[in-house]
């Protein structure tokens, strides 16, 4: 829905714990993780250059620097509070992606946040190992040793 806003020329925010003002409540089984709130804008809809994204150095995103230009497009994915809590480590072929671990104050606010996060930064990265011309090979969520203040989210094979 977002990139089709886009496309559109529509502009986008979310908001993440949104809920439904009428109803108050979501469906039975169900919980709101965010919502998004579009518009006509009264400004350039993209970026005009990196430049104007406020996002981390790579070298803050991954550790390995035959990687960090395939990660470029991670590194300015969108998350929470624009808190980025991705780390990537890489293993060969194989990428390790890791997620900040939170203190007990920003766990009850961005916890839930920062799972959505890590799921939008693979989702980027796959798009960029596949423009790369790489591909993913396999998935394993079997958690793996990681850096201080983080844990692991999934383990990524690559082939070329």
């Amino acid at each position: 829905m977002d990139l089709t806003l886009h496309t559109l020329g529509i502009g986008r925010l979310w908001f993440g714990m949104g809920r439904d003002p009428k109803d108050g409540e979501p469906p039975a089984g169900l919980s709101y993780a965010m919502c998004l709130k579009a518009a006509i804008p009264g400004e350039p809809l993209a970026r005009q250059s990196l430049a104007e994204f406020d996002r981390k150095p790579i070298s803050e995103v991954i550790s390995a620097a035959n990687w960090q230009p395939v990660l470029e497009a991670v590194r300015l994915a969108p998350s929470a509070t624009n808190s980025q809590p991705w780390f990537f480590a890489a293993e060969g072929d194989v990428l390790c992606a890791y997620c900040r671990q939170l203190g007990f104050l920003k766990a009850k606010i961005l916890g839930r946040m920062n799972q959505i996060d890590m799921g939008i930064g693979l989702c980027h990265l796959v798009l960029s190992l596949e423009h790369a011309g790489k591909s993913v090979a396999g998935w394993n969520f079997q958690p793996r040793q990681a850096p201080a203040g983080y844990y692991s989210v999934a383990s990524i094979q690559m082939t070329a």
